[in-house]
């Protein structure tokens, strides 16, 4: 239908003239508008299935970092995640490897409203650790220490966020590379007064963050915390999981002062693995106005220990009868993770409800384990807490795997090698 087709709201003003009612003119209005939106709405691109081929995948950091996209660099307090992400963002901006990895180089802006004094030191402490290798080049990297709210998408703050790497595009070129990668650190800090565990938070929370992503053509890298107990991972409501490309962990050995650095997870490939560990570095950068020394940092990278055989592969003595329960329930009951909480947990994966594996052990007369017919309130009180006890013991050694959507949905899944 052309432009000339669309009914005119004139053609039934004049007609209410002869006796035309409202209805007939609202009903004008309505159709006029609709016509309008199919005339300026885009067309959809239709790809017929002969057609249809892979699209070539893109990295920032091969098979580690998507060229575009929202990803997670997460860890325990001090796990060393923010060092990480500076390193890798100041190598990328340089054109540098990442842990003996390609790069393709690109603009960074590092969004640092958390302690950019210690910022600023750990990037002199970099640069001049660097200046060999930089041979006069000038990394395309900024940082940008605002306090911004980007908890949902149409937050200000957001837009402000948008326009000034937009505006500021040209600088990013002439210093080599054009803006590429996004780093947030942390998430925490820009969705303050958020509620991580609500779904509708969290989902308002990555909006913001895929709002910056698809706008700016560049990777996103939100830096978060793991919550109190860290074996299970994002902090917040498993939305955020469930929307992320990419989540890198970063964990600590106080004990040997050194910094794991695993792949969690890698959308549409296998992630899960050890990429390799680091050790911070001090740099002396000279002395302050008042004669204070000023010390900086970076790290520098060496392979990950070799983690024990033993651990994932043999339950403790006292976990075995949960983990019979729980072998048993999976042959009898497991089917592959339901599309909810697949993104999650991986595609075809095997899982159990951890209610039907409390009903088995039951069956199998564990009542060290299972709440029993006819059981005394404290023998009821101690199977629960003794099977919590069992579960985080096998979560722990690596042997289960466990999701919690709500506290009657709880998904139970054995690891590999297990």
């Amino acid at each position: 239908m052309g432009a000339q087709s669309i009914p005119r709201v004139e053609d039934y003003t004049s007609k209410s003239q002869r006796g035309a009612n409202r209805a007939e003119r609202d009903d004008a209005r309505a159709r006029q508008e609709r016509v309008r939106e199919v005339i300026t709405k885009p067309s959809l691109h239709f790809e017929w299935f002969e057609t249809i081929e892979p699209a070539e995948e893109e990295w920032l950091v091969h098979e580690i970092l998507p060229k575009r996209g929202v990803a997670c660099i997460y860890g325990g307090v001090q796990s060393g995640k923010s060092f990480l992400a500076l390193d890798w963002g100041l190598s990328i901006a340089a054109g540098f490897q990442v842990m003996d990895v390609e790069t393709e180089r690109v603009g960074v802006a590092y969004i640092g409203p958390e302690g950019t004094a210690g910022l600023r030191k750990r990037i002199k402490a970099w640069r001049e650790t660097f200046r060999d290798q930089l041979d006069g080049e000038r990394p395309s990297f900024a940082l940008v220490g605002n306090s911004l709210d980007l908890r949902n998408a149409t937050a200000q703050d957001v837009g402000l966020l948008i326009a000034a790497l937009q505006e500021n595009a040209i600088v990013f070129r002439e210093n080599g590379a054009p803006l590429g990668l996004v780093i947030i650190d942390t998430f925490a800090t820009v969705t303050a007064g958020m509620a991580e565990n609500s779904p509708e938070g969290m989902t308002a929370a990555v909006g913001a963050l895929q709002r910056i992503a698809l706008e700016t053509g560049a990777l996103v890298v939100a830096l978060h915390h793991t919550g109190k107990d860290e074996e299970r991972g994002l902090r917040g409501h498993s939305s955020l999981l469930a929307a992320l490309d990419t989540t890198v962990e970063v964990t600590h050995d106080r004990t040997e002062g050194l910094h794991t650095v695993h792949l969690r997870k890698q959308k549409d490939m296998d992630g899960d693995r050890v990429l390799g560990a680091f050790r911070r570095c001090k740099v002396d950068l000279g002395v302050s106005r008042k004669g204070n020394p000023i010390v900086g940092a970076y790290i520098e990278y060496e392979s990950a220990p070799t983690p024990r055989a033993s651990k994932a592969t043999r339950a403790r003595v006292t976990d075995q009868p949960l983990l019979k329960a729980i072998k048993n329930t999976l042959s009898n009951q497991g089917a592959p993770a339901p599309k909810h909480v697949a993104d999650v947990i991986g595609r075809g994966v095997k899982v159990v409800r951890r209610d039907a594996v409390q009903r088995q052990a039951a069956q199998m007369g564990l009542s060290r384990l299972a709440v029993m017919e006819g059981a005394s309130k404290t023998d009821k009180d101690r199977a629960a807490k003794e099977f919590q006890r069992s579960i985080e013991s096998l979560i722990g050694q690596e042997i289960i795997g466990q999701h919690k959507v709500s506290v009657r949905e709880m998904y139970i899944w054995l690891s590999k090698g297990s």
